[in-house]
């Protein structure tokens, strides 16, 4: 078993209402559990909802982490969230692509696709974004 860090690095919306999306990590095919920390800090005069996203087949991004919604001007702070790729829950509301619903402080498993990225929701009067950073920890292989 070897061990795998990925990290990414990503400025928020420096607007209000604004929604965007980070570049991917990439090439998690190959792992049945990640774990995903996340150092979050809030936007400038507006609030911030941070999501990470699963890249599920070719082209379909979906929810598998909501962050708690952050204050604008919040400190800094980390979460660490387990994702594995196969597992049981109930149903959950999620959305796709740069539509996202799924609900705060709340996270999918079974859920790991191909690629994770994050996607930002700044709120109203939002006038500077935030400087955000995923690390994934992927070390558990298992034959597809």
């Amino acid at each position: 078993m070897s061990h795998h860090v990925f990290e990414l690095n990503f400025h928020t919306p420096d607007l209000g209402g604004a929604t965007s999306e980070s570049t991917p990590i990439r090439g998690l095919e190959s792992f049945g559990s990640i774990v995903t920390i996340a150092t979050l800090i809030g936007a400038t005069n507006g609030t911030l909802d941070v999501y990470v996203q699963s890249l599920m087949g070719d082209d379909q991004w979906w929810d598998c982490i909501h962050y708690p919604q952050l204050a604008a001007g919040f400190n800094q702070i980390v979460y660490i969230q387990n994702l594995i790729r196969f597992g049981a829950q109930g149903p959950t509301a999620t959305g796709p692509t740069l539509f996202p619903a799924l609900a705060a402080n709340a996270a999918v498993f079974g859920n790991i696709g191909s690629a994770l990225r994050f996607v930002a929701v700044s709120g109203a009067g939002t006038t500077a974004g935030a400087d955000i950073e995923l690390k994934v920890l992927a070390d558990t292989e298992f034959d597809q």
